[in-house]
């Protein structure tokens, strides 16, 4: 690929992969989706691709502690409308869990 999308997001804001489809098992390849996120809710999606993990680590720094996953990107493959659909659905379903707790936690 002649430009590798970028995952990078700061306190949920900022661009990540959602989404795991057609798990090859032999090589570790899967197809995922590249979301731009705002408070971790998936709000556009960029593009389908077949990535592979190649680390993931650990840090703690100030009292933040982060996980940091490096993919190695295979292909660009066409967006996966299913995927995207139910990516949506889990961020409504987050969104309308996050509402109500709020909700609760200052009307009481």
């Amino acid at each position: 690929m002649s430009e590798q999308p970028k995952t990078t997001s700061f306190m949920g804001i900022g661009q990540t992969f959602y989404g795991k489809k057609h798990f090859n098992q032999v090589d570790g390849t899967y197809s995922t989706t590249l979301w731009v996120i705002f408070i971790f809710i998936p709000i556009f999606p960029l593009g389908t691709y077949k990535v592979k993990i190649v680390k993931t680590s650990y840090s703690p720094s100030m009292n933040i502690s982060s996980i940091r996953t490096n993919y190695e990107i295979i292909s660009g493959e066409r967006m996966d409308i299913g995927q995207i659909l139910l990516t949506y659905l889990a961020g409504l379903l987050f969104t309308a869990v996050l509402v109500w707790w709020f909700y609760f936690l200052f009307t009481i």
